[in-house]
């Protein structure tokens, strides 16, 4: 088999509130060091080449930007996932030394919709397309000055509130390296939010654009290797909406593990493929 990526979630908290969030795993955030610990678990298990932050919203950590440095020190490809508000040119300073890919999640350009998605602060701020494309100038600026190759991606649920919107003109603009399209997956009480087989294949046609790396994915399950904020491993319960604990990481080896996570290996290399 060969190496893996591994999402570890290092916490639920977020300062948004989208509506067909998934990322439902657990309260409790582990100390820096149980972090760190869980960290040179997966490197030294030797089954890992890359590890991408997540959360929630991983920027709320207040050891992110030392447990991006500590995994790339140990010799892991670092990348993270945000909603964006909070990075700023200081922080991305902080923080491109060390990642492989940047990856911010982007549900909408239209501010109406940004707000109907719940993508947003309770008190309705969001990120401003300006902001998010200066943010993106930022990092190819910062790659060709200290000859860096952190790669640009964007991540996007597809659900019932984004499911007509056209994408094409500003994702162009943007001059990223990969857009990921996903379908909104059934979780608890996410049920308004969920899209039919049609609209997702309108929704393609509409965004499609064969001139650049761009991935739609329909269905996630058994494609992805995750670590909750308590350090352990997950995989999806029979009813396909919630999360089985496998195991605690700290606790025991990650690669005994793994052997009892399903996985589709075909697709979960498809995922992170170029």
């Amino acid at each position: 088999m060969e190496k893996l990526k591994i999402n570890y979630h290092v916490t639920e908290v977020c300062n948004f509130r989208c509506k067909f969030c998934f990322a439902k795993y657990a309260n409790k955030t582990l100390r820096f060091e149980e972090q760190k610990a869980v960290i040179k678990n997966i490197a030294q298990s030797n089954q890992f080449d890359e590890i991408n932050f997540a959360g929630g919203e991983p920027l709320l950590d207040k050891n992110i930007v030392a447990l991006i440095k500590y995994a790339f020190e140990l010799g892991l490809k670092v990348s993270i996932i945000t909603n964006g508000f909070l990075l700023d040119t200081p922080l991305l300073t902080r923080i491109l030394p060390f990642l492989s890919m940047l990856g911010i999640s982007v549900h909408s350009f239209d501010n109406a919709t940004k707000q109907n998605i719940g993508a947003c602060t309770p008190s309705g701020e969001f990120l401003e397309n300006e902001r998010l494309m200066q943010l993106c100038n930022f990092v190819r600026n910062y790659n060709a000055q200290n000859q860096r190759k952190c790669k640009i991606k964007i991540n996007t649920v597809i659900c019932n509130e984004n499911k007509l919107e056209d994408f094409k003109a500003n994702i162009s603009m943007m001059q990223i390296n990969r857009w990921k399209c996903l379908r909104c997956q059934e979780f608890k009480c996410n049920q308004r939010t969920l899209i039919t087989d049609e609209e997702y294949r309108q929704f393609i046609a509409r965004n499609k654009m064969d001139w650049m790396d761009q991935v739609f994915e329909n269905d996630m399950k058994d494609t992805y290797i995750m670590i909750n904020p308590e350090g352990k491993l997950l995989r999806e319960g029979a009813d396909n909406k919630s999360y089985v604990e496998i195991g605690s990481v700290l606790e025991h080896d990650i690669l005994q593990l793994l052997k009892e996570l399903p996985l589709k290996e075909s697709l979960y290399y498809q995922r992170y493929s170029a």
